[in-house]
């Protein structure tokens, strides 16, 4: 049966997808419970219903759906649909990140360098932004380049520096490619 709610809902059959989806997710079915989450975020088929987002994401975080540990982590970092709590949302990004979410892997990041809703790490931010940048993405590269280039929570090293800065410019990213620019018109001067 969650085959055919999916099927409904990549169709755009929203309407069948929520009545399929909101069977299961009562069911305890992690996958119809972070759907029926994004139908309510989203307002397909639906109205837009940030609590009834949150309470599904909730659900189906608690049952280890990682898309749904992140989700309601950035609920609780907005305050869509829960009280905003930074020290929640980054409970849940560690629970995503650790099962391998680069986006809550790069968020981590982000919390760690700035001391949000955690403790202030740079060594933890270049620990995030690594295993984010390893699986490819461009903004924890540069990132962790950046951190590489101004010797925080690593010691310093160009090297690395432009290593990151290149992984992150080759798939596109113009703050990488601005950084190299600088650098390069910064040392042939």
């Amino acid at each position: 049966m969650l085959d055919d709610a999916l099927f409904a809902y990549k169709r755009a059959d929203y309407e069948t997808a929520y009545i399929r989806l909101s069977a299961l997710a009562l069911q305890d079915i992690a996958d119809a419970q972070y759907y029926l989450a994004t139908l309510y975020d989203d307002g397909r088929g639906i109205e837009v219903n940030a609590a009834m987002a949150a309470y599904w994401y909730r659900r189906a975080a608690r049952l280890g759906h990682v898309n749904a540990q992140y989700n309601i982590g950035v609920a609780h970092a907005n305050g869509d649909g829960v009280k905003k709590n930074m020290v929640d949302a980054v409970r849940w990004w560690r629970v995503a990140a650790v099962s391998g979410s680069i986006n809550a892997q790069f968020n981590l990041g982000i919390m760690y360098l700035k001391g949000e809703g955690i403790r202030r790490d740079a060594k933890e931010a270049v620990h995030w932004w690594n295993k984010a940048a390893q699986q490819g993405d461009p903004a924890a590269q540069y990132n962790l380049g950046a951190l590489y280039a101004n010797g925080q929570g690593v010691s310093q090293n160009v090297n690395k520096a432009l290593d990151w800065w290149t992984r992150a410019a080759e798939q596109g990213f113009e703050q990488a490619i601005v950084a190299l620019r600088d650098f390069h018109s910064l040392k042939f001067k």
